[in-house]
């Protein structure tokens, strides 16, 4: 917040021989800066513009005001060029005889603007001597503009109050019309947005911050801590309580909202007259003490969600005795059944809105989810009510649980008659269920169902994702980790695709692998390379050519020998067995071929 510096230049200015008394103004932030009064003004264009939709718009945009000090006056002209582009006129028609004269008088009344002097500086003090600095927030809404302004408070040495303008803004109500409460809302939006914008840059450290509206709906929006309002209220409550909070905002009377005059058409000539740049009278006054006031909503509103009243219903004494549930080989079977009961019993006792499903019947429907999470929970409330017996007496009563007992150390609750694990994850963004699962005894039927059924869920995958299904799902079976391994364990669609792989047994190894007789007696032959080899040197270089070895392997020792051939010929290859029949004789095949009786 730069706009007005801290020190006073104009003096330093007029020191240095820069020509500054040929040129007694200055231009900061587009605005004219008058440096022998230290103030800011405003010039206005008097050029001619032609009576269209387009003179209108270069009127309204060739006032540059960036802090608001003219917001009074140029939310006149903002709708009225509105008013003029709702009509679809083109941007160089002529405007009607009464849009004429209607802008014409607002266009003059401009000229008074030139007058107008606006002190450069917060306060007349320097506010590193104050000792306490305030910033006050006024908000206002009509149906024609929504506004807001921003004021800072101090206090002096002397113990004297300064009030001095910062910024304020104007902006058109939205289309179609809302509702005032709606508009005052969206003015609160705005000083919110003001002040975090004036908190960001402002070098100074402010002390306290206030919000004045004179909508007491809104305040009761902001105050609110019980009721649950529409899309449209809720997100801009939320918005200013992100920033502020509800102790922060008070009431103003109408008379003492100087963010009023943004909402109306005020003429030029009289912006000066009106409390816009100094404030209401009271910021003058110090605050003896700072009085917080609680304000409740108005009802009925429109905005407010109607209340949902739900119905628990407490059934005493056992219906269902657990050992009905070893029957079921499925969970999801079990949950079925039970809640087809359910279903039954409702339609007999007529507490259901079906109206074919009435008394003892055979319904063939499906059964809806509100039926299998009542079925759900009662049959654990059944199998935990017969094992867990004394954990609820001691619960009830406020009695230590026994050392003996397996959910000593799971800080047991008690919700709607059923067992859950407490634990100090309550403030989590986990569901309900999973901060407090039910606690399932493992060596009940039930905890056998629910986890081959959530080990189907998972695809058949390990014990980490099966007891991961289980916790998500909320449930908690004491000792499922050996529950689960021995499940998957036993699983045959596990067994299948985990089995040991089998291997192939090999054929008895030949005769010639086995033999004793001496050496390269039965050999097994290949080929592999080739090389590059330089052949001979020249002059220029070298000629390079390519060369194989065959492999000569002795098939009772491994015994190798080596040959070089020049070419895959057969000639070459000829050549080496010959060679090779030279150094270690001939081969038993070959030996016997001579005689034409071959050995392999």
């Amino acid at each position: 917040m730069e706009a007005f510096p801290k020190e006073d230049h104009a003096k330093d200015l007029k020191d240095l021989d820069l020509g500054v008394d040929s040129l007694p103004v200055q231009h900061s932030l587009g605005l004219t800066w008058n440096l022998e009064t230290d103030s800011f003004n405003f010039h206005v264009h008097q050029e001619e513009k032609p009576f269209t939709r387009r003179g209108v718009l270069s009127t309204v945009n060739s006032l540059y005001d960036p802090l608001g000090f003219l917001a009074p006056v140029v939310v006149r002209g903002k709708a009225l060029l509105r008013e003029l582009s709702s009509e679809q006129s083109d941007w160089d028609t002529p405007l009607s005889i009464e849009r004429q004269a209607e802008w014409n008088e607002w266009r003059c009344s401009l000229t008074t603007l030139e007058q107008l002097q606006i002190k450069r500086l917060y306060v007349p003090v320097s506010l590193t001597a104050t000792q306490r600095k305030k910033l006050c927030f006024f908000s206002d809404a009509s149906t024609v503009a929504i506004g807001a302004v921003a004021y800072l408070k101090v206090v002096d040495s002397n113990n004297q109050c300064q009030v001095g303008f910062v910024m304020g803004k104007a902006k058109l109500a939205p289309r179609p019309a809302h509702t005032i409460p709606h508009l005052e809302l969206c003015a609160a939006v705005l000083a919110v947005e003001m002040y975090e914008m004036i908190r960001d840059e402002i070098d100074e450290e402010i002390d306290s911050v206030r919000f004045f509206t004179e909508s007491r709906i809104v305040l009761g929006y902001i105050h609110n801590v019980s009721k649950r309002f529409y899309v449209y209220v809720a997100n801009r409550v939320a918005r200013i309580r992100k920033s502020t909070n509800p102790d922060q905002w008070c009431y103003v009377n109408t008379n003492d909202n100087p963010a009023d005059l943004a909402t109306k058409a005020i003429p030029a000539e009289h912006l000066q007259d009106t409390c816009w740049f100094s404030g209401p009278q009271f910021l003058l006054q110090r605050d003896a003490q700072e009085l917080t006031e609680t304000f409740e909503l108005v009802e009925p509103d429109s905005e407010i969600r109607p209340d949902i009243s739900v119905l628990a219903t407490k059934i005493s004494g056992a219906q269902l005795s657990s050992h009905r549930f070893e029957r079921f080989s499925s969970w999801k079977v079990l949950c079925k059944a039970v809640a087809r009961l359910i279903h039954i019993a409702r339609s007999y006792c007529g507490k259901t809105d079906d109206t074919p499903c009435k008394g003892w019947h055979k319904c063939n429907k499906s059964c809806s989810t509100s039926e299998l999470t009542q079925a759900k929970y009662a049959i654990v409330r059944c199998v935990q009510h017969e094992t867990f017996m004394e954990e609820f007496e001691c619960l009830e009563s406020g009695v230590v649980l026994p050392k003996q007992s397996l959910l000593k150390k799971l800080n047991l609750v008690i919700d709607d008659g059923l067992l859950r694990v407490g634990g100090r994850i309550s403030s989590s963004d986990l569901s309900q269920r999973e901060k407090h699962p039910l606690v399932i005894p493992r060596d009940h039927h039930i905890a056998t169902l629910l986890v081959r059924h959530y080990h189907s869920q998972v695809a058949h995958q390990g014990r980490h994702f099966t007891d991961g299904a289980i916790s998500a799902a909320g449930f908690w079976i004491i000792g499922s980790k050996h529950l689960v391994s021995s499940i998957i364990h036993n699983c045959v669609i596990c067994r299948k695709p985990r089995g040991r792989l089998q291997t192939q047994r090999m054929a008895d190894l030949p005769a010639d692998r086995l033999s004793t007789e001496p050496p390269f007696t039965n050999v097994g032959i290949d080929v592999f390379g080739p090389w590059s080899v330089v052949t001979r040197r020249t002059r220029g270089g070298s000629a390079d050519s390519k060369c194989w070895a065959v492999i000569f392997v002795c098939l009772s020792v491994r015994a190798v020998h080596i040959e070089l051939i020049e070419s895959m010929s057969t000639s070459s290859f000829i050549n080496a067995l010959q060679r090779f029949f030279s150094i270690r004789g001939r081969c038993g095949w070959y030996a016997d071929s001579k005689t034409h009786t071959p050995h392999a």
